[in-house]
């Protein structure tokens, strides 16, 4: 039994699947084509940090105490590798609302300036 599990969304992208004969193991080879990056529809995608944010002391100073926080809402959590990502978590939350908010007040400053 070999086999690729896909989701619906991108069932439909695949141009050509085939399985072929691999060398040394008793499975065998699946190859899938998709098509063209091209013309792939955008659309949301996954979230990437934005290292820059890291130079930002408005942004530090936001993130840091709040690290604390954290720790303590989570102390109930004896896995380190639960923790961090449930740290990650937050850390993305944060970093996500702060970039947006920080790119609506940066489009009103260039509304405010054209209007001028």
């Amino acid at each position: 039994m070999d086999y690729w599990l896909v989701s619906t969304e991108i069932q439909d992208d695949f141009t050509k699947t085939s399985i072929i004969p691999a060398i040394k193991t008793d499975h065998s080879a699946i190859t899938l084509t998709l098509n063209s990056i091209d013309r792939q529809p955008f659309g949301p995608s996954y979230w990437k940090s934005n290292s820059s944010r890291l130079d930002d002391a408005a942004y530090v100073h936001l993130v840091t105490p709040k690290y604390h926080e954290w720790l303590d809402e989570f102390k109930d959590d004896n896995d380190k590798r639960v923790l961090w990502d449930l740290i990650k978590y937050r850390i993305r939350q944060v970093s996500i609302k702060y970039s947006k908010e920080r790119a609506r007040e940066r489009r009103n400053r260039l509304a405010e300036t054209e209007q001028n």
